[in-house]
């Protein structure tokens, strides 16, 4: 197979930022008890094929009652879990095939590994810290070829103690709702000192993306270290349950680190075991912020009744968890409405994932599991229901928000986000408009949006609070020294921007994601001297040099050292097929020790350090809303691949994307320079004719939702003109 060629730029400008004082930079701990979280739809199945007239609803058949799938590509599949997973119904269904008109059902795989929830209340701490235990990883059990090589891991791997890891994000957080990143609003409507100092204390990232930004694509590059095309899922849709070339929870778990994640993980859920997909984590305790409050169902909840649910149920008999925006419909989900939480903000989902995250790393300094861990912390907000607590939205002031982006005339007089406004006498995309669903228009009246914008983002203070806790946590029980943290977030908000609200786009409200990686001091200090760490704590990583979601996984096992381990990780030029190649994930490791990128010794990936990535999405929300992209953070090519329209951005001088540059003249040679990297790309994919043919990029009115690449069965739901 051909590799796409990284083009490697001048050295990257380096920033650093100077450590905050100490006593603005430490955030008190919370004296109140622990808190929680919400609960979790089953992921249904997505449409991967759209109509072909524009703005043609979509429709889904399940279990012969149909939905309407314009509105939105995530929030409609959440109505399809809603009414059937907790019965264990579903989507029809057909596997991948050149010929899928059987209607054939997905074959679901068995899943006896599952895990139970810890109750919660005044021993949220103990059962945290203890866990859930459960069997091995399914990831583990299936891959092809891999059970072998995970026992192979030499007594010797685990002579010297390895660093813990911790991998924390939060879903739907903007790069710039982080104070470090957006100095003018910084401790004004944009408040996050924990982050902040986090940054300060490590390497934060100026540019770095979600190649495809929903929530569950995201997942899957951050699982399986690989760009979109080699994991197979190009938009949004189910994570598959297993990855034959391992997921990075599981190689750590083989290579002999206690595993757990605490909070989102969104990876599936087993209607039959009631438990969710763990994909290698041995404990677990979810919020997945899915399913819908019904009296009428067990437990008076429809859908993924996951450990938040219970709790909560535990905690408040007979209460609705999502009560705040639950008004008058269940819409909050994926709205732009906000609103003061309605109850005690110990009873908050952010805080549960706080609680148990402080909670476990204060146990494990005199836990009997001496192993080192990997912890991820999910955090479920800033994504909707914009739920915060009164006390920090009304620190949010509406004079204080940061302006809402809006485009202006091309060359060609035309203001590329007007189509957006949501006037459909103008021909603008369905879904747009005043509703509490929209994903695009104008939010009316005014008051109720400025209400949504000043409670997403108390809603981040509240996340960065809880980071706080788990920093705090770290620095006291003295695993600060000997454990890596990761910080990023699957994607964006548009918040209004363009016109546009949630998720999906290719545009940097959507795509482009908060990125920071603080190294251990003990680690740093072990390093020979041909590795030593080059960057100075605070250092910004500018363009050329870019990072990606899809480096997470190649970072952690780097970090682990695990990454050189060929039986659990192949190294480049393997044979094997579970080999990565130039366009995957790299260690950003790589970058602390050489800041130029000019050289990688990482063995699964090495080389120079890529100075442009791919992104796209399949059609989300409505049939226009299907793209592919390229970008280096100089530049922002966009290929719509509805109708063919090209965008292009110059994000030096304009990062807000404006002003559409594609029909200026005078970036002619610009655009046709971009146009022939995705062309290269593509072919180099083997994407076919149906992408590339001639030379030239391709039409195509119908999304594919998963690739070749996607393992086993892929759910497609029937799709009903």
């Amino acid at each position: 197979m051909l590799l796409l060629v990284a083009f490697l730029a001048d050295a990257p400008a380096l920033t650093v930022r100077s450590p905050p004082e100490q006593e603005a930079a430490i955030v008190p701990r919370d004296p109140r008890p622990p808190s929680t979280l919400v609960s979790g739809r089953a992921v249904a199945e997505t449409v991967s094929n759209s109509s072909a007239a524009r703005g043609e609803d979509l429709t889904l058949v399940v279990d012969h009652k149909t939905l309407n799938m314009t509105d939105d590509c995530v929030n409609e599949t959440a109505k399809v879990a809603k009414r059937g997973a907790a019965h264990g119904t579903g989507a029809h269904a057909v596997p991948r095939s050149a010929s899928a008109s059987s209607g054939s059902a997905i074959r679901r795989l068995p899943l006896s590994q599952y895990t139970e929830a810890p109750s919660g209340g005044d021993k949220a701490g103990e059962e945290v810290a203890k866990g859930k235990e459960v069997g091995g990883s399914p990831d583990a059990e299936t891959m092809e070829g891999m059970s072998a090589s995970f026992s192979a891991v030499s007594s010797a791997t685990m002579a010297t103690q390895k660093p813990n890891l911790i991998f924390a994000m939060a879903d739907q957080l903007r790069w710039d709702a982080v104070g470090y990143a957006n100095p003018e609003f910084s401790g004004k409507s944009v408040q996050t000192p924990s982050l902040d100092r986090i940054a300060s204390e490590g390497l934060s990232v100026e540019f770095s993306w979600s190649s495809t930004p929903t929530c569950t694509p995201a997942r899957a590059g951050l699982l399986t270290g690989r760009r979109p095309w080699g994991h197979g899922m190009l938009g949004y849709g189910e994570v598959a349950p297993f990855y034959p070339q391992g997921s990075f929870p599981s190689i750590l778990a083989a290579a002999g680190y206690q595993t757990m994640a605490i909070g989102k993980d969104h990876f599936g859920w087993n209607a039959t075991t009631d438990a969710g997909i763990n994909h290698g984590y041995e404990k677990t305790a979810l919020y997945d912020g899915l399913g819908a409050w019904d009296k009428n169902s067990p437990h008076g909840w429809n859908g993924e009744f996951d450990d938040y649910d219970k709790w909560f149920q535990e905690e408040m008999p007979g209460k609705d968890p999502q009560a705040t925006l639950d008004s008058p419909s269940d819409s909050a989900w994926n709205g732009w409405h906000g609103g003061a939480y309605v109850y005690d903000e110990k009873y908050h989902p952010t805080a549960w994932v706080g609680a148990r995250a402080e909670a476990f790393l204060r146990a494990k300094p005199t836990s009997a599991d001496k192993r080192p861990f990997l912890l991820k912390v999910s955090f479920h907000r800033p994504h909707s229901p914009y739920d915060p607590p009164q006390r920090l939205l009304d620190k949010v002031k509406a004079d204080e928000l940061p302006p809402m982006a809006r485009c202006e005339p091309s060359v060609d007089g035309v203001a590329w986000c007007l189509r957006f406004r949501g006037n459909a006498s103008l021909g603008d995309p369905t879904g747009c408009g005043d509703s509490r669903e929209m994903w695009c228009g104008e939010a009316l009246p005014t008051s109720d949006g400025v209400l949504g914008r000043r409670a997403y983002l108390a809603s981040v203070a509240f996340v960065d609070e809880q980071v706080g806790r788990i920093h705090a946590a770290l620095n006291e029980t003295g695993l600060l020294r000997t454990t890596f943290l990761l910080w990023t977030a699957d994607h964006g908000d548009g918040q209004g921007d363009m016109y546009h609200w949630r998720k999906g786009y290719p545009y940097e409200f959507s795509a482009h994601v908060p990125m920071l990686l603080r190294w251990p001091e003990e680690w740093a200090a072990q390093q020979p001297a041909s590795a030593r760490v080059a960057l100075a704590r605070g250092a910004v990583l500018r363009p050329p040099l870019v990072t990606e979601l899809r480096d997470v996984f190649h970072t952690l096992l780097d970090a682990a050292g695990v990454a050189s381990n060929a039986s659990l990780v192949p190294a480049a030029g393997s044979s094997s097929r579970r080999a990565f190649d130039a366009t995957d994930g790299k260690s950003m490791l790589c970058l602390l020790r050489d800041p130029s990128g000019a050289t990688c010794d990482y063995a699964p990936n090495p080389g120079p350090w890529r100075t442009w990535l791919d992104l796209e999405h399949s059609t989300c929300y409505n049939n226009s809303n299907h793209w592919s992209a390229l970008t280096d953070g100089a530049t922002k090519y966009v290929f719509k691949a509805w109708d063919g329209v090209e965008q292009l951005f110059d994000l030096r001088d304009d990062p807000k994307e404006t002003v559409d540059r594609a029909p200026d003249p005078m970036h002619a040679a610009t655009l046709a320079k971009w146009r022939a990297r995705m062309v290269a790309q593509f072919e180099a994919e083997q994407r076919g004719d149906g992408w590339v043919k001639g030379g030239k990029l391709v039409v195509r009115p119908t999304g594919l939702t998963y690739g070749p690449n996607y393992p086993g069965p892929t759910p497609i739901v029937e799709h009903v003109v």
